[in-house]
């Protein structure tokens, strides 16, 4: 399936580790808002799934954006709805340069 940008309809919110102060004089990490994009969410089938966990992960969901080079699997993390994804790996589908694909596992 070829992606277009109109395809895009979905807001989620990229996160971010950071290290925060505690208090006491030293920090704790904490997922801090880094900003919003527009996205395609899709989860996926069974079959799909199963297929991500023979390759050692259970990918949950499909989550396609515009190219966008700061958003690293495991560093970054997305917020979609009332649901929280953690990227785990991130490719160029169509290595057309424009869109990256996420695989995503639902943290619950």
């Amino acid at each position: 399936m070829k992606i277009k940008a109109s395809d895009l309809r979905h807001v989620i919110v990229i996160q971010e580790m950071t290290k925060v102060p505690d208090g006491l004089g030293g920090y704790k990490a904490e997922w801090v808002d880094k900003g919003t994009l527009w996205a395609l969410v899709e989860p996926l089938s069974m079959n799909e799934t199963l297929t991500a966990q023979k390759l050692g992960y259970s990918v949950t969901h499909r989550v396609i954006i515009r190219q966008d080079a700061t958003i690293k699997p495991h560093e970054n993390r997305i917020k979609h709805r009332n649901k929280i994804l953690e990227i785990v790996a991130i490719n160029d589908p169509y290595e057309s340069g424009e869109f990256f694909e996420l695989k995503c596992i639902l943290v619950v």
